[in-house]
């Protein structure tokens, strides 16, 4: 799965087109593809959370980092589906909020293990 509409649906073997008749036309797809929507939405957002903290760490730049123009497009694309996100209802389906709390937690503090021990170097 991708999170482009176009790419996913080469890969099924369908048109961008046909994909979004068929979010217009079948309740059940719809849901699946705004869950999809929601899911892509968050690991960007944690994406751009994590080089906002490489940055505010001085870690240096790899050459699998994004670009300034790639970076301003993840922001649009954030802009542009906030509201889609937030309608969905994606945190409600989370049994136990405390466990994803502790495991970004978790997830962070590694993060700023690692950010820290480049910045010592």
């Amino acid at each position: 799965m991708s999170a482009n509409v176009t790419r996913s649906a080469i890969t099924a073997g369908t048109s961008d087109k046909r994909a979004w008749q068929k979010r217009n036309a079948d309740a059940k797809f719809r849901a699946a593809f705004l869950r999809a929507l929601a899911e892509g939405y968050l690991r960007l957002e944690l994406r751009m959370l994590q080089r906002a903290l490489e940055r505010a760490f001085g870690a240096k730049r790899d050459h699998d980092a994004p670009s300034a123009d790639e970076e301003r497009l993840w922001l649009q694309l954030l802009r542009q589906h906030r509201a889609a996100v937030q309608a969905t209802d994606i945190f409600e389906e989370i049994e136990d909020l405390a466990v994803v709390q502790q495991r970004i937690a978790e997830k962070l503090a590694e993060m700023n293990r690692r950010l820290a021990a480049v910045a010592a170097e």
